[in-house]
């Protein structure tokens, strides 16, 4: 077993001609865990699974033992090794450890399992730094490459002017691309990152130097086209496994996602909605590239492009029957209205909702709406710029709700207004349900059938009458805390 494993730590337990194990291996255990949950719905251990099990079962034989190996469970945290580390111990009689030492009889299994894992750590893997970042530059096939492999040394000159870097240009393939290994820190030990928001300025970046070099070159996102969303390749394997096999399915989204895309589809109600905006860029885009490329087919190629999509934004919005696109001058390559308008109509509906009178849950529920709301917009945003004013609007945006979120709580436990504190509970207020009950003590009072009953001292119903005492006291304590924490967040 210790050259199955790899020299790695484990326990196990005999069980007939069975042997249970407990390992830590070199594997992937979130990939393993994942698969082992859809075993239940597909015929056979296939994947990730099955070439675990063959790994294990070759190295066996190797060792000589002629055994076969199956994958029971994995887990990928440590406080789910922890976990089940304890229960492979509890649950099976005669331990026995890497070493051979079997375990002390009659010790605890979670004290055990502690100590085993203490001592197992120096062996766990830990996330390495990225030393070095592989980044590869493509264009279509034709494009100049002596012109491009000057673009990309720009570009680097630029965007990293202190990281050592190599670059690498192929010239035995069908496109024009060049790999760059650029150095993860820099002289100076800065690291290098890439977001999502970064990678776009790249190709901003790297296309402006590609132009200064003559080549017609713009950076497009998926909004320029009105494409459709893209799939992961996770996506694209279930929707083509369905097809093959009717036992699996998968979601109608998926399939006309992955199919969308494939056949390059656009999406109708985005032409239909932001098309005057698109061909406005798309006719900056080709006076930009006339400019820099006089003669170019590329500014023609724009040209046409923008007329086109004027022209099925046109039909539409007749189809639609959505308004006309709002005026303004547009801007080239990735124009934003989309996100302007919605960011607009969220901060009105924000303002709405701090005037409105709501109870504590429902404006818990409209911050949560209007959090997701920011989320969706944040995810559509390329620039780094547009995201920090984003993050700075939502942070003012949630400041108002929050306050408001207080002043309610307030309001609600202090028996506030008849708007703010109604509680679910009957639909009755608090200061309703709080006349009630001072109704209700008055007509004891006044019942001579109900006298007011004094415990002797010392008595068990003195002491119980003391304890209700001492806790409604400490529960106006809590409350009166609340209140304060309420006040100074």
């Amino acid at each position: 077993m210790n050259a199955a494993f790899g020299s790695k730590p484990f326990v196990y337990a005999r069980a007939g001609s069975t042997v249970k194990v407990y390992a830590y291996t070199d594997m992937k255990a979130a990939a393993l865990a994942k698969a082992l949950q859809k075993l239940d719905h597909e015929s056979g251990r296939g994947g990730v699974l099955q070439r675990a099990d063959d790994g294990i079962t070759a190295r066996l034989r190797g060792a000589g033992v002629a055994g076969r190996a199956e994958t029971k469970a994995a887990v990928s945290t440590e406080r789910g090794g922890r976990y089940f580390l304890q229960k492979f111990i509890r649950a099976n009689a005669g331990v026995i450890k890497s070493d051979g030492e079997e375990l002390a009889a009659g010790q605890r299994a979670d004290k055990a399992a502690q100590a085993l894992y203490a001592s197992w750590k120096a062996d766990f893997k830990t996330v390495e730094p990225r030393n070095v970042y592989h980044v590869v530059f493509s264009a279509r096939a034709g494009t100049d490459a002596r012109g491009f492999l000057r673009a990309t040394e720009n570009v680097l000159a630029e965007m990293v002017p202190d990281h050592k870097w190599a670059i690498a240009h192929h010239p035995e393939t069908g496109h024009v691309h060049v790999h760059a290994m650029i150095l993860a820190r820099s002289e100076s030990g800065r690291p290098l990152h890439f977001s999502k928001a970064d990678l776009y300025d790249w190709r901003a970046a790297f296309a402006e130097k590609a132009r200064e070099e003559g080549i017609a070159m713009v950076a497009t996102g998926r909004m320029d086209f009105a494409a459709s969303r893209p799939f992961n390749m996770r996506q694209a394997g279930a929707y083509e496994r369905s097809k093959r096999d009717t036992r699996h399915s998968v979601s109608p989204t998926i399939a006309q996602r992955v199919e969308a895309k494939r056949q390059a589809a656009f999406e109708a109600r985005t032409i239909a909605a932001y098309g005057a905006w698109i061909s406005r860029g798309w006719q900056l885009t080709a006076t930009m590239t006339r400019e820099a490329i006089p003669g170019s087919q590329a500014e023609a190629g724009a040209a046409a492009f923008s007329a086109a999509v004027a022209e099925l934004a046109a039909a539409k919005r007749s189809a639609f029957g959505s308004p006309p696109a709002p005026s303004g001058e547009g801007t080239p390559l990735s124009p934003s209205v989309k996100k302007v308008d919605t960011l607009i109509d969220l901060t009105n509906h924000v303002r709405e909702i701090v005037s409105m009178e709501l109870s504590p849950l429902e404006l818990r529920r409209k911050i949560a709406d209007v959090n997701k709301a920011f989320d969706r917009i944040d995810g559509s945003l390329s620039k780094k710029e547009d995201k920090q004013e984003l993050a700075g609007i939502r942070e003012e945006m949630n400041g108002l709700l929050n306050q408001r979120l207080n002043d309610v709580r307030v309001q609600a436990a202090t028996g506030g207004t008849e708007a703010t504190d109604t509680v679910r509970d009957g639909g009755r207020s608090l200061s309703q349900k709080e006349q009630q009950a001072k109704t209700q003590d008055r007509a004891n009072e006044q019942n001579p059938r109900q006298p007011d009953k004094l415990a002797a001292p010392g008595s068990a119903a003195a002491k119980k009458a003391e304890q209700q005492a001492d806790r409604v006291e400490r529960q106006n304590r809590d409350t009166q805390r609340s209140l304060d924490d309420d006040r100074e967040r």
